[in-house]
């Protein structure tokens, strides 16, 4: 299974300045297979990707370049990318999401179509993205297939309803946001793969702490079919801070569309 909720974490979100100015903006959806071909201001480009998450190994691609899609809609919209989160949205509920700003650095993403020679349109239709990067920096990232859209909305906008206040429950929030967000909601901001775990009844009104670790470290323990991994990544204390998180929001509960 190539993506999966208990990917290696992305940290980024550490760095996310709590003081930044307020820029309100309405969430930005864009449909790849009406933005990306014909578009004379997105071309293929060769690229050598060092580590595939898919294939486990070196791979070549023509692709399309993730900073000129991005390049347009943001100068069409006048968003700040400083600002601005970009959620991939695949067809299979799977939402991982990244900084924009994080986007324009060293690592470099792509989207490869079904058109490609190694391609598998069962699982990559419509798009699949790709890293070109060092194989321990790509490790990190997201490789969601079944890419359909991007969403680009506010950071402002898509944290103050998942984010807590205070200090004491950022390590949870971080954790949950770079091990769960990808798959699971909270109010309603979030993948789609697996449950909503605030609205209408936080997860931990209906489930211990011990079944919520318990399923976490053997889902097929818990549930016959299970689409979600064994969470092998994070460690006990670590799972414990998800869900002292889990519990915060129980009193931060919002009805966002």
């Amino acid at each position: 299974m190539l993506v999966k909720c208990n990917q290696q974490p992305d940290n980024s979100l550490a760095s996310q300045n709590d003081s930044m100015p307020e820029i309100k903006t309405e969430p930005v959806n864009l449909e790849l297979s009406k933005l990306v071909p014909g578009n004379d201001n997105i071309q293929k480009e060769e690229v050598i990707v060092e580590w595939d998450d898919y294939f486990g190994q070196r791979k070549k691609y023509s692709a399309y370049p993730l900073v000129k899609i991005l390049d347009t809609v943001l100068r069409n919209h006048h968003l700040d990318k400083e600002n601005t989160i970009v959620i991939f949205d695949c067809i299979d509920g799977y939402k991982p999401s990244l900084p924009v700003s994080e986007l324009y650095g060293n690592i470099q993403g792509y989207l490869v179509d079904a058109s490609g020679p190694d391609s598998l349109p069962h699982k990559f239709q419509p798009y699949y993205l790709v890293w070109k990067g060092p194989m321990i920096e790509v490790k990190k990232y997201p490789w969601p297939y079944g890419l359909s859209g991007l969403q680009l909305v506010s950071a402002n906008e898509m944290f103050k309803v998942i984010k807590p206040a205070g200090a004491d429950k950022s390590t949870g929030f971080q954790l949950f946001y770079s091990n769960c967000l990808k798959c699971h909601s909270i109010n309603k901001i979030g993948g789609k793969m697996g449950p909503e775990l605030n609205v209408p009844k936080n997860i931990t009104e209906y489930w211990t702490e011990r079944d919520i670790v318990g399923f976490c470290r053997n889902p097929a323990s818990y549930r016959y079919n299970s689409a979600m991994p064994p969470i092998t990544n994070l460690s006990d204390k670590e799972l414990a801070e998800i869900v002292s998180y889990l519990k915060y929001m129980k009193g931060h509960k919002t009805h966002a569309k």
